[in-house]
């Protein structure tokens, strides 16, 4: 039985301290991989027109590539590189559907954004050029509204694609248990997300400013942090969809979490995992 609970707000620190504990037991793959999806990404984005929508709908899919492989490390198993494409074999359809409502839902909270800016938020976006200074108050304002439009939508999106892939839920069901198991456990999702930008942002900035000064070398210093907090994103990822829903006996409920919701448990297909594929 999948059983989506409500977990302590400090389990949203241990995702990330358990996450680099985890990526330590396969750096070489799980790196790999990592760098296998940005390039997958990053090339269908160099398309004119359609790559970058393509892109959008192909993330839920190769985001399931590397879950899976964060979840065979966590199951003693050492995983290997063709398991990026295991969203691409398993349930493609519904997980490309996935991707393709998020695209949709995201333009449609820029669309609204931009009835406040006239635009200036998607002209920036589209272009990269430097706002005019008369143009930043209006466009900190729609980046406000548009961060607190697209919330919503965050968490309904943030655990679907492993709720489909692994479990067969439907689109609906995926994204209706994705946001209220996130909406309730909003506590160790706030600890969670000021770790990941302290220890992701906030400090290796500080560090590689403080050591570069700034300018080319400080950029050329900031690709390994990156390249090492990538991975332990991913597999901090993966720790709090473990937690949040786990497969339980009716009367078993683990310490320190209170049970949320259940569903019956649907068992995933073993088409993209193989022989070994967890339940």
């Amino acid at each position: 039985m999948l059983i989506a609970r409500i977990v302590p707000a400090s389990r949203g620190w241990r995702w990330v301290s358990e996450g680099f504990g985890l990526f330590r037991r396969n750096p070489g793959v799980l790196a790999l991989m990592v760098v296998g999806y940005w390039f997958l990404l990053g090339a269908l984005n160099l398309v004119p027109i359609l790559g970058g929508v393509a892109a959008t709908m192909l993330v839920p899919a190769l985001s399931v590539g590397v879950l899976t492989a964060c979840r065979e490390i966590d199951q003693g198993r050492s995983p290997l590189p063709h398991l990026l494409f295991a969203g691409l074999r398993q349930r493609l359809g519904p997980l490309v559907a996935l991707g393709g409502l998020n695209f949709i839902c995201s333009m449609l909270v820029l669309s609204l954004v931009s009835l406040l800016d006239d635009g200036a938020l998607l002209r920036w976006m589209g272009s990269g050029v430097r706002p005019d200074a008369d143009e930043l108050e209006a466009l900190a304002t729609a980046a406000e509204v548009g961060l607190a439009l697209y919330i919503p939508v965050f968490l309904a999106f943030w655990y679907a694609p492993q709720l489909v892939a692994w479990h067969d839920h439907s689109l609906g069901k995926s994204l209706f248990f994705s946001f209220f198991a996130c909406l309730r456990n909003w506590r160790a999702f706030l600890v969670y997300g000021v770790t990941l930008v302290l220890l992701g942002g906030v400090i290796p900035g500080l560090a590689v400013g403080l050591l570069a000064g700034g300018g080319n070398l400080a950029v050329l210093l900031s690709v390994p942090f990156l390249m090492a907090i990538a991975p332990i994103f991913f597999a901090s990822f993966y720790l709090s969809y473990r937690d949040v829903f786990s497969e339980a006996a009716d009367d078993e409920t683990p310490d320190g979490v209170e049970p949320s919701a259940e569903t019956p448990r649907q068992e995933p297909s073993s088409e993209a995992d193989g022989p070994n594929a967890a339940p």
